[in-house]
């Protein structure tokens, strides 16, 4: 169960990250769209990575991952 889940928000992520970067080459976005695209971008390989984990191993397991690194990064684009 919780494989679908994290490849449906790792789907989401990149469908979001992919439609976010063709907006930011195709005219000048405001500052704001840019903060979220970016912020998608950085926690995009962390759902990415937590999901070939769940395949591999099964489960997550507790204690620090690369994950948590990608959802840092999302909110440090905020300032």
């Amino acid at each position: 169960m919780y494989l679908y889940l994290s490849l449906a928000l790792t789907v989401a992520a990149a469908v979001g990250f992919g439609y976010g970067l063709f907006r930011f080459f195709r005219d000048e976005s405001a500052l704001y769209v840019r903060m979220i695209i970016f912020g998608v971008g950085c926690a995009m390989p962390g759902r990415l990575f937590e999901t070939l984990l769940i395949l591999v191993n099964g489960s997550l397991e507790n204690g620090f991952h690369v994950i948590m690194l990608g959802i840092i990064g999302s909110f440090n684009w905020s300032h």
